[in-house]
């Protein structure tokens, strides 16, 4: 089997089934698999293969005895992927939980629906199929030049979506502008009074930011509050489909020993988890956090970046800092807001120079504060914590080698937002410009994270991790800037690709990672 990249990791494009057992004696394995939610329409989300025993059992059998598996899972199919595992020998050992304040909820509102198709789907389907016919001649943006719209023809490609995903009754307003510039009958003119909803707040544009770059934000009637339109719509009045996400699940387990763990330890030299290794550092003297990032722990380290500065000595398992917790979370201040704050018994005061970190519990901070923590603030949120991955640390390498997957253009490094396929404008006609991007991959996880997971799992002398799903390889990154020997596996080359090009860097410089 010939690597599709070979350098600092080690990378195969294919299915991992078929190139695995021509491989052996992994340590440890860290993935991020599918889901299998058929996300974003993605086909490798949707072949059913993290839920396979036999995907596993291939997994386990290139594995070491005792080797450990941390394999990330969707709230709503992790079970899925967990049997599977279980099923297929390994040793589910724990489930450690990622918690971020940053999910953006995609609920449907239940209300809004069936006024919107007035009950009946078939009846929106008819509307778009007739409104196609009488305005015909007419081009999108002309109708929604028509209707004083900026949206360059967007809008009026939903009151013509006959197979599409979007079918959509125009706002009673725009319909009787409509109806009075191409002159059809009023056939349509009491559904359409129905489905009108009444706007009862209006709302400027909200900007939500999901961490990685892209802005969900809300515009217009969809930011609006509404009064439901018919009967059926005011029952159902303040019903959704889901809830906000806020963490994704780890499912940490373990390949069959070998006899005990010393046994395991000294015949294959791999036993355990790296515990000391990952502990939340509470020193004792040390005050000035870019000190400690000379240390192993790689700025990693410490309560709200600083160490305990006291008159009193630390007991010697003090000064090893907390044991790693199975729960993670990425520092955000709807995050830390969820813990109190904890007094110490004995008073003592905490000094920091803050790095990059920007918020913690109440506090806002910028880079080179000096803060004084007093005894009153505490937060109990002291465990590791790193935030969700950058758009620049999405992008980072790939400028210059990889094209914009919408403009196309290498060196770029933004262009004209389009949406279905019409070129976008702000309300003085000045083209709205939105930054290029290049790796694709809609499930990047932080460098930091997967970084920590990897020391998690990191052996002391023998070490070869494998991630069996690497997609745009963050699993890979993180164990070079560890020094770990790995080899990443993905079915799809693009992801194949921007993982080659991202593993090539000779500087890997993200450390947004602390512990709290």
């Amino acid at each position: 089997m010939i690597p599709y990249y070979q350098g600092k990791a080690t990378i195969y494009h294919g299915d991992c089934r078929e190139i695995l057992p021509t491989l052996s004696d992994f340590s440890a394995v860290v993935t991020d698999p599918p889901y299998e939610l058929g996300f974003m329409g993605k086909s490798w989300d949707s072949q059913g293969v993290s839920f396979q025993k036999e995907t596993w059992e291939i997994i386990r059998k290139s594995c070491l005895s005792g080797a450990p598996l941390l394999s990330f899972g969707g709230s709503r199919t992790q079970h899925r992927i967990a049997c599977a595992i279980e099923d297929a020998g390994w040793e589910i050992r724990d489930t450690l939980m990622w918690v971020y304040g940053s999910g953006f909820p995609k609920s449907l509102d239940i209300s809004k629906a069936i006024d919107k198709d007035n009950g009946k789907k078939a009846n929106l389907r008819n509307f778009t199929k007739w409104f196609t016919e009488v305005s015909k001649g007419k081009t999108n943006k002309e109708i929604d030049d028509y209707l004083g719209l900026s949206s360059n023809g967007a809008t009026a490609s939903h009151y013509r979506c006959i197979e599409g995903e979007q079918p959509r009754f125009p706002r009673l307003a725009y319909y009787y502008k409509l109806k009075e510039w191409l002159g059809f009958d009023d056939i349509w003119d009491s559904t359409i009074e129905e489905a009108e909803r009444e706007v009862i707040e209006k709302r400027a544009r909200i900007p939500v930011n999901d961490g990685t770059g892209n802005d969900y934000g809300i515009y217009g009637a969809d930011a609006s509050i509404t009064a439901p339109a018919t009967p059926e719509a005011k029952l159902w009045e303040g019903y959704g489909t889901a809830l906000k996400p806020a963490y994704e699940p780890i499912i940490l387990a373990m390949n069959p020993l070998d006899g005990t763990f010393t046994n395991n330890a000294l015949k294959h030299k791999v036993a355990g988890l790296n515990i000391d290794g990952c502990r939340v550092e509470l020193t004792d003297e040390c005050s000035d956090r870019e000190q400690r990032q000379q240390s192993d722990t790689s700025g990693m380290s410490g309560i709200g970046q600083g160490g305990y500065k006291s008159d009193h000595k630390q007991p010697l398992w003090s000064q090893k800092g907390r044991f790693p917790a199975n729960f993670l979370h990425d520092g955000s201040q709807m995050v830390m807001e969820l813990f109190p704050n904890s007094k110490p018994t004995k008073p003592h005061k905490v000094f920091s120079k803050i790095d990059k970190y920007e918020g913690w519990g109440s506090i806002t901070r910028k880079q080179g504060d000096v803060v004084n923590y007093d005894e009153t603030d505490y937060s109990a949120a002291r465990f590791f914590y790193t935030a969700k991955a950058s758009f620049e640390e999405r992008e980072k390498g790939l400028i210059g080698d990889i094209p914009c997957h919408k403009c196309g253009q290498l060196s770029s490094t933004e262009h004209q937002a389009v949406k279905d396929g019409v070129p976008q404008f702000d309300k003085d006609g000045k083209p709205i410009m939105e930054k290029c991007r290049r790796n694709v991959h809609p499930t990047v996880k932080a460098l930091a994270l997967m970084e920590y997971l990897c020391k998690l799992v990191k052996m002391p002398e023998y070490n070869l991790i494998l991630d069996p799903f690497c997609g745009s390889g963050t699993t890979l990154l993180a164990c070079i800037k560890l020094g770990i020997p790995c080899i990443g596996i993905d079915s799809d080359e693009q992801s194949c690709e921007i993982a080659a090009r991202r593993c090539s860097q000779e500087v890997m410089d993200f450390s947004n990672a602390q512990d709290h």
